[in-house]
């Protein structure tokens, strides 16, 4: 695939991506820092060393930063979440820390078959008396979480990231 001169953005970032974001990490080392961003420019998913997901898909955002903005392809994306429900990450919102990158892709399979293996089929109602589960056992009430940042939380920033807003 060759290099875009478009910015890169992720799904759920507040901004396009940009080397500047990594700052916003601690303990990560320069070396790993630059792998990163060399990885990211070059179209490979620098979580798993993975190329990133074909167009028309644009690249998950990383929860490792609350502006989402590292972009990572969707499969990682989904192994950050499965992480986050299994208690599993040594980062802040519960998922790999990127010191810890690129990870096992046999881990990443392991999770991705462990999260279809203990799902259920239901449905979700959306109403304003609440969110409701609804499936064999019955209706459970769902309680929002809290947003997991990015464009969701913090709202659309642009295609460049400001030293101020980091």
């Amino acid at each position: 695939m060759p290099k875009s001169t478009e910015p890169i953005r992720s799904f759920s970032g507040c901004y396009a991506w940009s080397p500047r974001i990594l700052d916003q990490i601690a303990d990560l080392p320069e070396e790993l820092a630059e792998q990163i961003a060399d990885n990211i420019e070059n179209n490979y998913c620098p979580r798993c060393d993975r190329p990133f997901d074909p167009e028309p898909l644009q690249p998950a955002g990383s929860r490792v930063t609350d502006c989402r903005s590292i972009p990572i392809c969707s499969r990682c994306g989904s192994d950050e979440a499965t992480e986050v429900m299994q208690g599993l990450g040594s980062a802040d919102p519960g998922c790999s820390h990127p010191a810890d990158w690129p990870l096992n892709v046999g881990d990443i399979d392991a999770r991705h078959q462990w999260l279809l293996e203990n799902t259920r089929i239901a449905t979700l109602d959306v109403s304003a008396g609440g969110m409701h589960l609804v499936d064999e056992d019955g209706v459970t009430t769902v309680q929002a979480t809290p947003s997991t940042g990015g464009w969701a939380e913090y709202g659309y920033r642009g295609s460049v990231v400001d030293e101020e807003e980091l």
